[in-house]
């Protein structure tokens, strides 16, 4: 079972990582106003008036603390109010919280958060927990949170690190496919060979064109992989669809480093076009990463050809999907696998000083 300790904020900064803060913070309550996040007040007040005042007015400033003080959080309050907005706008009903008229966030109820809300909520998790503004302990079954030794900390922070770049790789399909309006497979759930034979085998029916190779002619090195390379194809037309069909062959990871192997170049498109007798249809890369963009990236992906999908391009982009009837089949396997994942957090709990608040995620 995991407990997380929130930090106190040493800055009131309308960025994502306090969004993700106020929005975390807001599920395991049931309700959070800005307000009542843990901020250190003194060292807040003295950044406010160092960094985002000009520098003429800082001693006046340093002289009513009060004054700092107010219209710092008034800041704060209505920046942070205008990123609950943006994702209520991009997410619909699938934002898993509410913003009511007197700026407080509340939980949706447990039956009316859908996969792909529970899904931006672990993605939120992942954000506060890289940005060190939580950290994790163990909590007994009386609710009460056991000071743990460092080695202790760092097998539960290991086992979360373990089960999110799963929970991502559905992300990375809501995303693209979301972006697209295209229908995901996501290519690392298949645990064998054979049933990466049968997803391809069934791409080439939806799109109405190509053949995989027969399964025994594949190669040993074809034999040997479940996934091709590739976290996710997304597929875009097919039969009665206007437009050319094509695929999206997603890359999804978690690193902030050593990322080329994951950004999908015309080798691994290569690579994967030798699965098929006669390829179904233009092949497109995309690398999904849950961090912010950086310049090294961007230079990457162009020179390679792969689309880029970052952090904000992941949250505005996973709640879109194909309107007909016949591609939400493949969303709610998709779904199931997310709820299946997202059980993990069942019971979790919140350690606020002595409050303890326990998440029930089931």
């Amino acid at each position: 079972m995991f407990a997380f300790r929130w930090k106190t904020l040493d800055k009131c900064i309308a960025d994502n990582e306090s969004l993700a803060t106020w929005e975390l913070t807001a599920l395991f309550r049931g309700v959070s106003d800005v307000e009542g996040l843990a901020v250190d007040r003194d060292a807040a007040i003295e950044f406010y008036i160092s960094d985002q005042l000009p520098e003429e007015n800082r001693e006046d400033y340093r002289a009513e603390p009060q004054l700092a003080e107010d219209e710092m959080f008034e800041v704060f309050i209505s920046d942070l109010t205008a990123k609950v907005n943006e994702r209520i706008d991009a997410l619909g009903a699938h934002y898993p919280l509410t913003l009511d008229e007197n700026g407080r966030l509340a939980v949706k109820s447990i039956a009316d958060i859908s996969a792909v809300g529970g899904a931006y909520l672990g993605l939120q998790f992942y954000r506060a927990l890289s940005a060190g503004l939580i950290e994790i302990d163990e909590a007994d079954e009386a609710d009460e949170a056991d000071e743990a030794d460092e080695a202790e900390r760092s097998r539960l922070k290991e086992k979360f690190n373990r089960w999110f770049p799963k929970l991502f790789e559905i992300i990375a399909g809501y995303a693209v496919s979301g972006h697209h309006l295209a229908v995901p497979h996501v290519t690392a759930h298949c645990r064998s060979s054979a049933r990466l034979h049968k997803m391809l085998t069934r791409l080439c029916a939806n799109a109405g064109a190509g053949r995989a190779k027969r399964y025994e002619d594949w190669s040993l090195e074809q034999l040997a992989s479940n996934d091709g390379g590739i976290d996710c194809i997304a597929h875009r037309g097919g039969p009665g669809v206007p437009g050319n069909s094509y695929f999206l062959l997603v890359g999804a990871t978690v690193q902030s480093a050593q990322i080329n192997n994951k950004i999908v170049d015309a080798d691994s498109k290569r690579r994967f076009s030798d699965y098929f007798a006669e390829r179904p249809a233009v092949f497109q890369g995309a690398l999904v990463r849950p961090l912010d963009s950086d310049a090294l990236t961007i230079d990457k992906c162009r020179v390679r050809d792969c689309l880029l999908y970052t952090y904000d391009e992941v949250w505005r982009n996973i709640a879109h999907r194909p309107e007909g009837n016949g591609e939400q089949r493949y969303f709610a396997r998709l779904d199931a696998r997310a709820r299946h994942l997202l059980k993990l957090l069942d019971g979790a709990v919140l350690v606020d000083g002595f409050d303890h608040y326990r998440l029930v995620a089931a």
